[in-house]
């Protein structure tokens, strides 16, 4: 028996709307794959397939069209949020904004849009061109690290927040961004837990830690889907991006078959 996922995206004969899917079902585009790599600085070798989205809320971020989140299922690799050394010490930038810029030479927020250091590699480059046409620049909301001052972004890819995951402690100092995804409303710690090609492991958020100077310290979710923190620079840390898709993207019914 071949599994299957809940739903594939068909661009043209889809039978149903994404945006009328419920919270929880899970998506495929079979039109692309990407390389699951399981060593740091996404490099090694890896599983392709394509990418499965969990629908984890609808309409969630304003001054955009009619949308559905998607949360990638698996983490789809190991890499560093950002590896300047501007901030006067070796431990990176938890600033989301100019995560890699200044003087860095990896950067999450770059390498999952295949924007200015990445430019032509990164996860965004990899899309079906029918994808990337459904999906939707979000105004993310965002905090500075020094005082929790709120500024946006506008993002194609992006890392969710600790509180769009279900973060309500906010241990560490970790600021609150956002709202919680329907998904994650009141949701354990397993729900969570996600891995890559088998294996559990712990992943980025976009929060800072409030006022850590000298080691931007970031949010992440641990092995146990609880939160904790880690520094910036770290190239062994998972990633689990999310993206808007337009609400009238088509998909069907998906089958399984022997």
């Amino acid at each position: 028996m071949e599994a299957f996922k809940d739903y594939i995206i068909n661009y043209e004969t889809g039978d149903l709307r994404i945006g009328d899917l419920p919270i929880g079902a899970k998506v495929v585009d079979p039109k692309w794959e990407w390389e699951f790599r399981t060593d740091v600085n996404y490099s090694g070798r890896g599983i392709f397939k394509p990418v499965t989205w969990i629908v984890v809320a609808k309409d969630h971020y304003s001054g955009i069209a009619p949308h559905v989140t998607l949360l990638t299922e698996e983490l789809i690799g190991h890499y560093p949020f950002d590896n300047s050394t501007s901030r006067g010490s070796d431990h990176g930038s938890n600033y989301w904004i100019n995560s890699g810029g200044a003087n860095a030479s990896r950067g999450l927020r770059p390498w999952l849009n295949s924007t200015d250091i990445h430019s032509g590699e990164g996860f965004y480059r990899t899309f079906y061109g029918r994808f990337k046409a459904a999906m939707l620049t979000t105004i993310l909301p965002n905090k500075e690290w020094g005082e929790g001052d709120p500024y946006t972004t506008k993002d194609k890819v992006f890392l969710p927040s600790s509180t769009e995951l279900g973060d309500s402690s906010y241990e560490y100092r970790i600021l609150q961004i956002g709202v919680t995804y329907p998904y994650f409303k009141d949701a354990i710690n397993a729900k969570r837990i996600a891995g890559i090609n088998g294996k559990t492991w712990y992943y980025w958020t976009r929060s800072p830690r409030l006022g850590y100077t000298g080691r931007a310290g970031m949010c992440i979710v641990s092995y146990a889907g609880d939160f904790a923190f880690d520094y910036a620079r770290h190239a062994d840390c998972g990633v689990r991006p999310a993206l808007n898709l337009k609400s009238d993207t088509l998909v069907t019914r998906e089958h399984s078959k022997s």
